[in-house]
């Protein structure tokens, strides 16, 4: 399991995330009103005990409630 920290949006950070089993890490947050829905790319902060940390882009999709 890798951890995995988004970092996208200054004013959204998430805690620590774990990956499952096939490497995927889920992240839900509430967005302020008037946020632009769609489909953006977030910088992750990804730590293994192998290789160290590294910076990854990521897709994240805002969506209306």
């Amino acid at each position: 399991f890798r951890r995995v920290l988004f970092r996208s949006i200054p004013a959204i950070q998430s805690s620590e995330i774990l990956t499952d089993a096939t490497g995927k890490a889920t992240f839900k947050t509430s967005i302020p009103k008037g946020a632009t829905v769609g489909q953006f790319q977030a910088t992750v902060l990804v730590t293994t005990t192998q290789y160290g940390t590294t910076t990854d882009r990521a897709v994240i999709t805002i969506a209306a409630q």
